[in-house]
């Protein structure tokens, strides 16, 4: 649904802005190959930003201190210059793929190794009400 809702929102900010200056280029059609493959793309960025958020939730909710560990961590290493290729690298390993098949292999091994270590990491905890 996040994925649909997406390439709306993508096509209403298009006609937004070419009703505002008429000078912006919009593409005028999409075909439905087109319009599948934005979708598809769009559920796994999704899936795996969600997947991610997930995992991160849970590793601050394993201690407290984590809570203030994991985002210092995170700024600190976007800023940092030698990490930064890492962050880049990363980006671009997800970002830049041209194959729609290669990308969903990516993403679903990603997830499941995220999935796997979330598995691991709450091992043995109970639902709490």
């Amino acid at each position: 649904m996040g994925a649909l809702i997406a390439f709306g929102s993508s096509l209403l900010l298009k006609t937004i802005s070419y009703l505002f200056d008429p000078n912006v280029y919009v593409e005028s059609t999409l075909s439905v190959i087109n319009s599948l493959t934005l979708i598809g793309a769009m559920f796994l960025y999704i899936l795996l930003m969600a997947t991610l958020g997930y995992v991160l939730a849970l590793l601050m909710n394993i201690h407290p201190i984590m809570k203030v560990i994991i985002p210092v961590t995170i700024i600190g290493l976007a800023i940092s210059e030698p990490i930064h290729e890492i962050f880049t690298h990363t980006f671009q390993f997800y970002a830049l793929e041209a194959s729609m098949l290669m990308l969903l292999v990516k993403v679903l091994f990603t997830v499941l190794f995220l999935f796997g270590a979330t598995v691991l990491l709450s091992d043995r905890w109970e639902v709490r009400s």
